[in-house]
């Protein structure tokens, strides 16, 4: 929470700004902000390109999946429980004016986060691992210290990869079902 910022995209940027004039709103007119900073979340409902839901859907359709070599670390946070953290961030009388990361810490290779969906899927999906290159200004590590949420908002992420993975994997092939029988 401390470190300065260093963006890599304009997406980044934007959020690195709005962080400094939130808090600059709290410090010079009493404007209630807090900074929370929810680290890779994913979970049922999840739409887009991002990669856990991108590679769910194809183990649930039995498609082989392209991706970088996958040595680069990352943690996942299940929705949930950054839903409860976000909730105490706004709460917590004594979270104003704090910037507080939200996130398990728990580091893990996107390599072995693929291979354990393919594992609890039960698919047939062959990863091809360095199909994709890394992207630019790709960070290797990227993980979270969340001593401050403990410490302030008495929070902590406490659903496990696995089980975040299967809970997620179950709303979309139940998503998936009804799908089906509204066609």
């Amino acid at each position: 929470e401390d470190s300065r910022e260093s963006p890599v995209s304009p997406y980044s940027l934007a959020k690195a700004m709005a962080s400094h004039l939130c808090l600059m709103l709290h410090r010079t007119r009493a404007f209630p902000a807090v900074v929370a900073r929810p680290f890779l979340t994913y979970g049922p409902r999840q739409e887009g390109g991002m990669f856990i839901p991108a590679l769910l859907r194809a183990c649930l359709e039995g498609r082989d999946f392209e991706m970088t070599p996958g040595e680069q670390t990352r943690e996942f946070n299940f929705v949930g429980d950054i839903v409860e953290g976000l909730l105490l961030a706004a709460l917590t009388p004594a979270a104003l004016g704090e910037i507080i990361n939200l996130g398990s810490g728990r580091e893990v290779t996107v390599r072995e986060t693929a291979a354990l969906i393919v594992k609890l899927t039960g698919s047939k999906t062959v990863l091809k691992l360095g199909a994709l290159p890394y992207r630019a200004g790709e960070a290797m590590r990227f993980f979270s210290s969340s001593e401050k949420a403990r410490e302030i908002l008495g929070w902590t992420s406490r659903t496990g990869l696995e089980e975040g993975l299967s809970l997620t994997f179950s709303a979309l092939r139940a998503a998936a079902r009804e799908k089906a029988r509204a066609l």
